[in-house]
This record gives C-alpha cells, structure tokens and sequence, in this order.
C-alpha cells in the first residue's frame, strides 16, 4: 500500500498518512494506458528489461 498507519499521541487515534501524493495515489488506483499495442505493426516499437527468471520485467511499447 501507500500509506502507512500511525497513532497519534495527542488525539490518541489512528490516522492514515500518505507517503506519496493524493494523485499518485489515485494513478496507482486507477492505472490508464494499460495493455498492448500490436507486436507485428510496423509503427509499434518495443522494448523489454529486467530479469524473466525473478519476474521483474517491465515491457514498454510506443507508437
């Protein structure tokens, strides 16, 4: 999550904090531009990164 919980020692109560802003938050919500292009497109690149064994591989493609 991005938030974290903390108690308050003046109120005595739980209060969220966020560590990231509001909108980054809503963003990781709600993501948007989410999918694939067309692979064999001829105006479509893409490029791949990171490590297939570990699962950390992140795919960008662009138009």
């Amino acid at each position: 999550m991005l938030f974290s919980s903390f108690i308050s020692k003046c109120f005595g109560r739980i209060e969220a904090t966020y560590f990231y802003s509001k909108k980054v938050h809503l963003y990781y919500a709600n993501p948007k531009n989410v999918g694939s292009l067309d692979k064999n497109s001829l105006d479509t690149g893409t490029g791949i990164v990171g490590a297939p064994a570990c699962g950390d591989v992140m795919k960008l493609q662009i138009k």
